[in-house]
């Protein structure tokens, strides 16, 4: 869902995968133009590959935050509840950055958005009389 806001607001592509699969950016994938957030709800076997991750992009990109249960060097570290309910929790942090990305490029989130042509694909598919 994070990764939809992100897309979906500030109209950036984006992709949320889960640890293992993203640990394979560092040598294929990860670049300047991007930015790694780390949902830490502290129940993972070893966060330190997620806060790793953080660090190198931290490091060599300026482009990594941490957010949860992580170190306060690493990012934004909340007093989380436990169970599944932490990521709720987390996606505030989600849902904020994501708007504050927005505004800084400069999309109005207030405008309508015409969504006519992407609309007009979903019907040329529908059968139509004969």
């Amino acid at each position: 869902e994070g990764a939809v806001k992100f897309w979906e607001m500030p109209q950036k592509p984006c992709l949320g995968v889960e640890l293992e699969e993203g640990m394979h950016g560092p040598n294929y994938g990860y670049g300047a133009d991007q930015l790694l957030i780390y949902l830490c709800d502290g129940s993972e076997t070893d966060p330190e590959k997620g806060l790793s991750l953080v660090r190198y992009m931290k490091d060599v990109y300026q482009r990594g935050i941490a957010v949860g249960a992580v170190p306060e060097a690493l990012g934004l570290r909340l007093p989380l509840t436990e169970g599944c309910f932490s990521f709720i929790e987390m996606s505030a942090f989600v849902q904020l950055a994501a708007y504050y990305l927005t505004e800084a490029i400069g999309r109005d989130v207030a405008k309508p958005i015409d969504h006519s042509v992407m609309n007009a694909y979903f019907t040329t598919h529908a059968d139509t009389p004969r």
